[in-house]
């Protein structure tokens, strides 16, 4: 009876390495296969997405330009240039720290999120030797092991 393991791995040498050790114990194309896996590219919201419960690339802009206005038009009071001035001036620097401050987030975001993208190892294989390869993949640093035989799938 033939066990399937589909395997998940970083990006990383060791596919490299579990690769040249699969065709030395007699693994050909047919009995194994690798699939990278990319991230969706995603387009960035636009500013109709606020309304539809999405998130702008201008979110973090509104709210803070809103607040720099707000301290801007109190402390203008006391400030010399009056209220006006200084809420615009809070309103343009808050803005643009906000919009800032937004896109380093996604920076961040988009980075981290890059790094879980993997190989996905599938290999058909005995019943026995199943056991031994999923033993001898464990030792590389994989992800996830995932075993398809029998019981598996849906059932009517």
């Amino acid at each position: 009876m033939t066990t399937e393991l589909v395997v998940l791995f970083p990006y990383n040498a060791n596919i490299e390495i579990v690769l040249d050790d699969l065709k030395r114990r007699g693994y050909t194309s047919n009995s194994a296969m690798t699939v990278p896996l990319h991230d969706p590219s995603e387009s960035p919201p636009t500013i109709a997405a606020v309304g539809t419960g999405g998130r702008s690339n201008w979110d973090i802009g509104f709210v803070l330009g809103t607040i720099g206005m707000l301290l801007g038009s109190i402390y203008g009071f006391v400030w010399p240039g009056g209220p006006v001035l200084w809420a615009l001036a809070g309103l343009i620097f808050s803005f643009g720290a906000g919009v800032g401050l937004d896109w380093l987030l996604r920076i961040r975001k988009i980075h981290r999120r890059r790094k879980r993208s993997g190989i996905v190892l599938w290999i058909r294989c005995d019943d026995a030797e199943a056991k031994r390869l999923q033993t001898w993949l464990a030792d590389f640093g994989v992800d996830g092991i995932g075993v398809i035989g029998e019981t598996s799938g849906l059932q009517g």
